[in-house]
C-alpha cells in the first residue's frame, strides 16, 4: 500500500510540474493572473462536495463550475484537513489545465491524513 501512496504521489509532483512548465511556455505569470472572486459575474463557483471513500482511500469530491465568461488556463481548489480538534494536519488539493466559460469541473481531493475528521476550503482560484 505504501508503494500504491508513493507511486501516486509521483504522479502528482510530476503533473504539477507539467502544468507550471505549460503556464509558464504559454505566458501565465502572476502578473496575468485573474481573481476567481473578482466580480459575481466572473466567478469560480464551488457547487457541492463531499467525502468519498474508495478501496484504499478517501477523496473530497465535488463541483465547480466557472460562472463567467472568461476561460481560465488553470484552476486549483485546496481544502485544509482537520483533525477531530479542529487542529489543521495536512491538505487536500487538485488543479485542472483548461475552463471554458460556463463549465463545470468534477474535482477529486485526496486525503492524505489517516486523522481528518473534518475539511475546511481554503482556495478555489483560476486564472
Amino acid at each position: 500500500m505504501k508503494k500504491v501512496f508513493s507511486e501516486l504521489l509521483e504522479i502528482q509532483l510530476l503533473a504539477v510540474c507539467i502544468c507550471l512548465i505549460l503556464m509558464i511556455s504559454v505566458g501565465c505569470t502572476p502578473n496575468s493572473y485573474i481573481p476567481s472572486n473578482q466580480s459575481s459575474s466572473g466567478s469560480l463557483v464551488l457547487l457541492d462536495n463531499k467525502v468519498q471513500s474508495e478501496e484504499y482511500f478517501k477523496y473530497i469530491v465535488g463541483t465547480v463550475k466557472n460562472n463567467s465568461s472568461h476561460d481560465y488556463s488553470y484552476v486549483s481548489i485546496e481544502f485544509s484537513l482537520l483533525d477531530d480538534q479542529n487542529n489543521k494536519i495536512g491538505t487536500a488539493v487538485d488543479y485542472l489545465s483548461g475552463l471554458r466559460a460556463n463549465e463545470t469541473w468534477k474535482f477529486k481531493c485526496m486525503i492524505l491524513e489517516d486523522a481528518a475528521a473534518h475539511y475546511r476550503l481554503e482556495s478555489l482560484s483560476g486564472w
